[in-house]
């Protein structure tokens, strides 16, 4: 149920960030294209994601910041 509210209640975004602070392991792992099913989004959603994100051609690492 939680992660139906999840799907209900976050944007692309939001559900994204969520999965690499709870498993970011995953992002090296796994085919993007199953992240994005998983996500429940297109690969094209998620990688525009990952892009304003700063997670595409090295532009950033797939961690995320800490909070102050």
């Amino acid at each position: 149920m939680q992660r139906e509210q999840e799907f209900l209640q976050r944007g692309a975004r939001e559900r994204h960030a969520r999965l690499l602070a709870q498993l970011p392991d995953w992002s090296e792992r796994i085919a993007l294209r199953h992240l994005a099913s998983y996500l429940d989004v297109t690969d094209v959603t998620l990688s525009r994601v990952r892009s304003e994100m700063g997670l595409i051609n090295g532009q950033g690492s797939t961690t995320l910041p800490r909070a102050q």
